[in-house]
């Protein structure tokens, strides 16, 4: 997930759907997405879910493809990968790197499309895959308890879906920038409100009767990703977001200044002995059809 989402005034009637929002944060990050954590993290993800030889796989959210490539290699020739993702430039890397591998190429289709709407995707179809993969993008959607049970159908029974949700203690200057948009009035591209721990998102799997087989701390850079922050070096990386924004003409310039006294709140709500703990990790779920 970026920390950088998309901004949009509530009430303006620009206002962008997710899948707009979406095409909108990730366009430009497209062409350095790899040179980041994000290939390795990806790695050890295919490596801990497992990839069976047959397994219909359905990657959501695939952006550069990285998850078909990595398990690609498992699958036998009756093994398939489908990606989706809401972003040209992202699919765009992936399909270079489909181009350049005849034998990933044969085994991974890709799909520009809403992953918050796959009942309008004729290339899907219902009950036909093993697993479902979601990493780093759940947070960016709306609804969250209707995109699962969405997603469950096309799931055959024992499928297994596959998601990660950044922990509490990741990224503490998006969630504050999450609240300071609630209290100022502006729509967030992410929500991570709900998430109070990794029971939090078990609860939604198992409402939409699915089995979560574990749950999973996952770094995203292991054993660098436990850090404490003091308030100069929390403020610099907030600041960032805002400024970001700014220069995006995504909030009005003078956006900062209404921001740090509900920051200032949030800082003294959470800071203990003046640090905030910060965790870079995740939680990965797997869950199972049942």
């Amino acid at each position: 997930m970026c920390t950088y989402a998309y901004f949009a005034k509530i009430g303006d009637s620009k206002n962008k759907s997710q899948y707009e929002m979406a095409n909108l944060l990730y366009e430009p990050r497209a062409v350095d997405y790899d040179d980041s954590w994000h290939p390795d993290y990806t790695r050890r993800l295919i490596d801990f879910v497992g990839v069976r030889p047959n397994d219909r796989i359905l990657s959501l959210a695939c952006g550069t493809g990285l998850e078909a490539i990595y398990a690609a290699p498992n699958l036998s020739d009756d093994g398939i990968i489908i990606g989706i993702d809401a972003t040209k430039a992202m699919l765009a890397v992936a399909q270079t790197k489909l181009d350049a591998n005849p034998t990933l190429k044969q085994r991974v289709q890709l799909f520009q499309h809403d992953i918050a709407d796959l009942s309008s995707c004729s290339a899907l179809g219902r009950e036909s895959f093993d697993l479902i993969l979601c990493s780093n993008a759940f947070v960016l959607l709306e609804k969250r308890e209707e995109v699962i049970a969405a997603w469950t159908d096309y799931l055959k029974p024992n499928g297994r879906m596959v998601i990660d949700i950044p922990s509490e203690q990741s990224i503490p200057e998006g969630v504050m920038m999450e609240k300071v948009c609630a209290r100022l009035g502006v729509q967030y591209a992410s929500d991570r409100s709900w998430m109070r721990s990794v029971e939090s998102f078990r609860a939604i799997l198992e409402s939409q009767s699915l089995h979560v087989k574990s749950a999973t701390v996952m770094e995203k850079r292991p054993g660098q990703d436990v850090k404490y922050l003091d308030k100069v070096q929390l403020q610099t990386q907030f600041e960032k977001v805002v400024m970001a924004a700014m220069a995006s003409n995504i909030v009005e310039a003078g956006f900062l200044e209404k921001a740090m006294p509900i920051f200032d709140e949030e800082w003294n709500r959470l800071a203990v002995e003046g640090k905030v703990k910060v965790c870079e990790s995740l939680y990965l779920y797997i869950a199972e059809k049942v």
